[in-house]
């Protein structure tokens, strides 16, 4: 006889499950994303929004992207927000802008200046400049020496901001260039003028009279003109240097 072919398997095939496949949802559009954050006029919110939009400052690779988020910040400032910028300064903004202007000095120079913007709307207090781990001061002192003459002079604006904020707080000195001291010669005493001027001997002596000056002679008289002038005892007339009357010793002429 021929041999008969197996029964076939009349119980049921079980099919093995299989494990489904994850797919990434897409990433949604950094538009769709900035709406719940923003107010209608593009300024960001406080508060959670505020963080969440660090958030998505912090993952941005794209230089669009990057342009789109710094503008957000400058339209927060110009709305006068600086309760949402505050927020933002808790959320690690600093840092942030720290490595994209690291990432885009050599190829971007619009996205660094883009970024001295950004750090000029923000409120920096001099103790967030000093937090242990920022490095951005010394990063936009280092754009002063960039190609890009905006760049530079957007760095030396930011720097020139801060130092005057660290002069103004309580307790430092400014350091200014002190007035050097002229050197003064010491006045001498003038020799002349400490010395008694010497006095004349014919003025500090006292006038002796002459032995042959008559002590009882009467005053020297003289006229208006000069002249010898009779003396009222003699009736000769008086020489008006000598005093002496005229023709005084000298023999009377004899008697007739």
């Amino acid at each position: 006889p021929l041999p008969m072919p197996p029964p076939a398997d009349s119980s049921p095939t079980v099919a093995h499950a299989q494990t489904p496949v994850e797919v990434e949802a897409p990433k949604a559009d950094l538009a769709t994303q900035l709406v719940s954050l923003l107010h209608v006029t593009g300024a960001l919110k406080a508060g959670e929004q505020a963080k969440a939009f660090a958030g998505l400052m912090r993952v941005e690779s794209s230089l669009k992207g990057r342009f789109v988020l710094i503008n957000v910040i400058c339209n927060t400032k110009k709305a006068n927000l600086s309760a949402s910028l505050d927020d933002l300064m808790q959320g690690g903004v600093l840092s942030i802008l720290e490595t994209w202007l690291l990432e885009g000095r050599q190829s971007h120079p619009k996205l660094v200046k883009q970024c001295l913007d950004a750090l000029a709307c923000l409120p920096i207090t001099l103790q967030a400049l000093q937090a242990e781990g920022c490095g951005i001061g010394k990063v936009v002192s280092s754009m002063k020496k960039h190609a890009s003459e905006d760049v530079r002079q957007g760095a030396a604006a930011l720097v020139g901001a801060w130092k005057k904020m660290v002069d103004a707080r309580p307790g430092s000195v400014r350091e200014t260039p002190q007035p050097t001291p002229q050197a003064t010669t010491p006045e001498l005493p003038n020799p002349q003028a400490a010395s008694p001027s010497p006095v004349s001997p014919s003025a500090s002596a006292p006038v002796k009279p002459s032995p042959h000056s008559n002590s009882n002679a009467q005053p020297k008289a003289t006229s208006e003109s000069g002249g010898a002038v009779c003396s009222p005892d003699t009736a000769a007339p008086l020489h008006p240097q000598s005093g002496k009357a005229i023709g005084a010793g000298k023999p009377a002429p004899p008697k007739p």
